[in-house]
């Protein structure tokens, strides 16, 4: 889990790949999102890294805005 004053990113081990997810202040389909989740005024996002590749600056930019806006 990474944290600031509240969770920001939880990462998952699977066999295979990686989930991972975490809070947005709005929704958002693009890929590479999978899955959402509201709760209340929270939307979980959900995203699946099978390699390294796939961690890309896309992801790292999401990863970024979950973290700057849970830190607040």
């Amino acid at each position: 889990m990474f944290i600031t004053a509240k969770t920001f990113l939880v990462v998952k081990v699977m066999k295979n790949e990686l989930d991972l997810k975490f809070v947005l202040p709005t929704e958002c389909d693009d890929f590479p999102i999978y899955k959402r989740a509201t709760y209340g005024k929270k939307t979980e996002h959900y995203i699946r890294l099978a390699d390294e590749d796939d961690l890309d600056a896309d992801v790292f930019q999401l990863i970024r805005q979950s973290y700057e806006m849970m830190k607040s």
